[in-house]
């Protein structure tokens, strides 16, 4: 299961290194619906509405869209092909990195694309119809944070709208006021031995929500969340996880636990 999140991982041809840390490119994968644009449908596409709370404007949210198989097996033979024209000097298969052009599967939504802004942004995003994970959170661009060690996954389909809810970010070092974030914050020192940490939490879409504008909300349908266990991800400064989420996901230990079948959401 490593070795296939690693493919996830490697498949996102929006991922460079900058001093070792992942940064997502402009690319036609995402298209971010601002003020001035109105909210359209398309039957090939999916809306994602996310709200995200954070007192940083420099703030933004990754998502990593699950490969399908035949672009999994794409990848296997250009990096094959990359890696036989390498020789020697390739190394292990395993550990071979090259740049990839395939389709994208990695996406930032940063708060300077809003659609709505203010102490909540609204965004609202255009993406490719698929299976998702809420992977972390950015610093002006760069993946700041991934949620390696516990977060969730979700749906987004063809032709419809789907609220994800709102990201909720705070200092991790000092007692958060945020409810969710209460019992992931208050750290002190420990949490800015080298880079400040921040608690992360997802509140689940719910009624008084800000609305998207131009758009009926009869026609906007509720994420329907699950668990993701850990998983590896060494272009990141920080790794934490999401905070728990009443009736979604919650933490024994080290173990990552999806609420609704009350298994444990293994490693990936």
């Amino acid at each position: 299961m490593i070795k296939k999140l690693k493919r996830y991982a490697a498949v996102a041809a929006l991922l460079w290194l900058a001093s070792g840390v992942a940064q997502a490119k402009v690319d036609t994968g995402v298209r971010l619906i601002t003020a001035d644009q109105p909210v359209v449908v398309a039957n090939d596409k999916a809306l994602a509405v996310l709200r995200i709370q954070s007192p940083w404007s420099w703030t933004s949210v990754f998502l990593m869209r699950l490969p399908t198989a035949g672009e999994l097996s794409d990848y296997e033979t250009a990096k094959r092909a990359a890696y036989d024209k390498a020789g020697e000097k390739a190394g292990p298969y395993d550990n071979f990195v090259f740049d990839y052009q395939g389709v994208p599967n990695f996406y930032e939504l940063p708060i300077k694309k809003a659609k709505v802004r203010g102490e909540v942004a609204l965004m609202v995003a255009e993406l490719s119809p698929g299976d998702y994970i809420l992977y972390g959170e950015g610093y002006s661009g760069f993946l700041y944070e991934c949620l390696c060690f516990g977060t969730v996954g979700f749906t987004l389909g063809g032709g419809k709208v789907t609220d994800l809810g709102t990201f909720l970010i705070d200092k991790a070092w000092e007692k958060s006021i945020v409810p969710e974030l209460t019992g992931v914050s208050g750290l002190g020192r420990i949490g800015r031995m080298d880079y400040g940490l921040f608690a992360v939490g997802l509140r689940p879409a719910q009624p008084g929500d800000i609305a998207v504008p131009g758009l009926d909300p009869a026609k906007i349908a509720t994420a329907q969340l699950h668990a993701i266990g850990p998983f590896v991800e060494a272009n990141t400064v920080l790794a934490t996880r999401l905070a728990p989420i009443d009736g979604v996901l919650r933490y024994d230990g080290g173990r990552v636990i999806d609420v609704a079948s009350g298994k444990e959401a293994l490693a990936n």
